[in-house]
């Protein structure tokens, strides 16, 4: 029982914290002057999608540690909060899913799920979208 006790609290715990990170991109977003995160605009908590472009133009491309392109989440704080919130909900599911066994199906688990999340977004919003 205080196992079962244990995981619904783990569940609601990750669900939570899916919502607290949400709040915080609709912030950073919507209400961003005012705001805890208000630290001007050069601050990492301003939201500016061309950062993740090398100067800032999306036609020269992402920045890149060598070939692969470097994360969004590690140029605003905004997409740092979108990560978290997927991996809260994955690791939410992940605690009630049937056949959790060992570290590796997790590890598993998280790089499927956020693969699935990732290649979706790119289909839908470069592709689908977009006019």
């Amino acid at each position: 029982m205080k196992y079962y006790l244990a995981i619904l609290c783990s569940v609601y715990f990750c669900i939570l914290t899916a919502f607290i990170c949400n709040d915080a991109e609709d912030t950073i977003a919507h209400h961003y002057e005012g705001s805890i995160f208000d630290h001007g605009r050069d601050s990492y908590w301003y939201l500016d999608w061309t950062r993740k472009y090398i100067d800032g133009d999306p036609a020269k491309g992402r920045k890149k540690i060598w070939i692969i392109p470097i994360p969004a989440w590690y140029f605003d704080g905004w997409h740092l909060f979108k990560i978290l919130r997927w991996i809260m909900i994955a690791n939410a599911l992940y605690l009630i899913w049937p056949s959790r066994k060992s570290w590796r199906s997790y590890i598993f688990f998280m790089i499927l799920f956020l693969t699935v999340f990732q290649v979706t977004h790119e289909i839908f919003y470069e592709k689908v979208f977009v006019t």
